[in-house]
């Protein structure tokens, strides 16, 4: 199985962009891994990738929602707060190495799925009607 970055995916803000763009390349090469047989060898890799990774692309997601004072900034909130969970949890289960590196597949494919593709485009949507002259004063405040 392979997981690609498409343009539609974007959001219209580049370095939140590129950060999805690593989070795809990150999980590719994961789920490559797993058809080589090597899912075991990887999983932490990624898992330790991910808990570091994510903090910072959360913060920058989360500064540019409330920003643009986005309606749905609670309920987006809540689902960084429990992706983060799930990576913490998968991170310290108990179980066979199979078994975890099958848990963490479904909860990437899940992320990719839900978050990227369907709440953060929706995300981008409201954004790119309401981008004004703050957008640059914005853009290097944060990037």
């Amino acid at each position: 199985m392979s997981v690609t970055w498409k343009k539609e995916f974007a959001i219209g803000v580049s370095e939140i962009d590129r950060q999805h763009q690593e989070m795809f390349n990150r999980f590719d090469r994961f789920l490559e891994a797993i058809d080589q047989g090597k899912g075991a060898k990887e999983v932490g890799d990624v898992l330790s990738f991910l808990e570091d990774y994510v903090i910072r692309h959360f913060k920058a997601e989360e500064a540019l929602q409330k920003q643009f004072n986005y309606p749905h900034l609670e309920m987006h909130l809540a689902e960084h707060r429990a992706f983060e969970k799930q990576l913490y949890e998968l991170d310290r289960h108990k179980g066979s190495a199979n078994e975890i590196v099958h848990l963490t597949r479904n909860v990437l494919i899940q992320w990719l799925i839900q978050h990227i593709c369907k709440v953060d485009t929706a995300l981008a949507s409201f954004i790119i009607e309401r981008r004004n002259e703050k957008w640059e004063e914005w853009m290097k405040k944060h990037f």
